[in-house]
């Protein structure tokens, strides 16, 4: 018996290409289909969320959120206490407009001490009397007509009752901080933003 290498029809290239270059390749192949996954799950991320069930969502949270309603029932509070799911961004400000107070609980740090809380812009926003920390950013464009400030966890409940007792005065406060909401636009604030960047600038540059 008698062996013969089969002939190979020319213009046929049978040369490899060198391993680095096929392994570059097959990386940048698999790069793409990764990206390429990553991105579809971006955009589907948000449909597929409001899709499930929040009854799914606790199960999938299992004893954390049973933890949770044990604290909420040893403080007799699962009355004033709701656990809800995942608010759609839509139905944030519907379901804020409907609470009695509402509490902006930022801690004070060199962060907080530079920004408005979103939940006190949210409350004012539809009328609802708000009880923020004590912080320098809120003073700077509410004060006690607008709103209820706490710098402790016995001034915050000590404002609560009091806001409580006489609600029509944190109506009152609220439809101040609301008109006080309507000043606090790009068209004021832009400039004051610009005059700091600048100043900001010409801080680290001098140091």
């Amino acid at each position: 018996m008698s062996y013969e290498n089969p002939r190979i029809p020319e213009g046929i290239n049978v040369a490899r290409e060198s391993v680095p270059v096929e392994f570059l390749r097959l990386a940048a192949g698999l790069a793409i289909v990764v990206a390429l996954l990553t991105l579809a799950l971006h955009l589907a991320g948000g449909w597929i969320a409001r899709q499930i069930p929040f009854a799914t969502e606790k199960a999938w949270v299992g004893d954390r959120i049973i933890g949770l309603q044990a604290v909420v029932a040893e403080l007799g509070s699962p009355v004033w206490c709701r656990l809800h799911g995942r608010y759609v961004a839509g139905e944030i400000t519907a379901s804020l407009a409907e609470a009695d107070l509402a509490i902006a609980t930022y801690l004070p740090n060199s962060l907080a001490e530079l920004r408005l809380p979103a939940k006190l812009l949210e409350a004012v926003s539809v009328g609802v009397p708000a009880i923020c920390r004590d912080l320098h950013a809120i003073r700077h464009y509410f004060d006690e007509s607008c709103v209820y400030f706490f710098r402790t966890e016995e001034e915050l409940a000590a404002q609560l009752l009091l806001a409580a007792s006489d609600y029509p005065e944190a109506e009152r406060r609220a439809r101040n901080a609301r008109n006080r909401l309507r000043g606090i636009t790009w068209d004021v604030e832009g400039p004051r933003f610009a005059r700091f960047v600048e100043a900001t600038a010409v801080a680290r540059v001098i140091a």
